[in-house]
């Protein structure tokens, strides 16, 4: 690994997340699967170089939202501690898993199920067997009640909702791209499960 190119991917993409930093009482999560152990961060500078610190020995993941301040290193952020959301994400994974699914059999074919968007993302990063995805919001959506958490809950199942019926008609499967708690692994970082 290259640590400053590493480095410079998990930054760009943390920051392209949040560019204007992460507001005060919030915190963004790192987490690490080997371990399951997270870390807690007011600064994506700060988040990027832990990560990267840990990406030899472990999968390092981030929470795409972000949670409450005051978290432990054993949580990971129940759904009642999201407060922001900066966007829409997708994860499409490519190749047979062990489950038996038939997902989009290549990179270059998950691709071609991208450009069915209806936007096109903000950005898309390579995952390791697959490709992220992100369409980020032109302001991110804070979350500051159950109504407006709920609301979120519902566009992100509805977002995944929609992109698996798109592979679907294509005869591959998509895995839900999972709730507001999703973290997704940070750029940069190695797929030690995919190696």
């Amino acid at each position: 690994m290259n640590p400053l190119t590493d480095l410079a991917a998990a930054e760009l993409f943390l920051g392209t997340l949040y560019p204007e930093g992460i507001p005060k009482g919030m915190s963004l999560l790192i987490w690490t699967k080997q371990d399951k152990s997270s870390a807690w961060f007011n600064s994506t500078g700060d988040a990027a170089v832990y990560a990267i610190s840990k990406a030899p020995e472990r999968d390092v993941y981030a929470g795409v939202c972000l949670r409450v301040s005051g978290l432990g290193r054993r949580q990971t952020g129940k759904i009642e501690t999201i407060r922001l959301i900066p966007g829409l994400w997708g994860d499409f994974d490519c190749g047979d898993k062990d489950n038996g699914l038939s997902y989009p059999p290549s990179v270059a074919d998950a691709q071609l199920l991208l450009s069915d968007a209806p936007v096109p993302p903000s950005m898309v990063i390579g995952s390791g067997r697959g490709l992220h995805a992100y369409w980020l919001f032109k302001e991110p959506w804070f979350i500051g009640n159950e109504e407006s958490r709920s609301g979120a809950t519902a566009v992100a199942k509805a977002w995944s909702d929609y992109w698996r019926e798109l592979a679907r008609r294509r005869k591959w499967n998509l895995d839900s791209f999972g709730g507001i708690t999703k973290m997704l692994r940070v750029p940069g970082t190695l797929n030690h499960s995919a190696s």
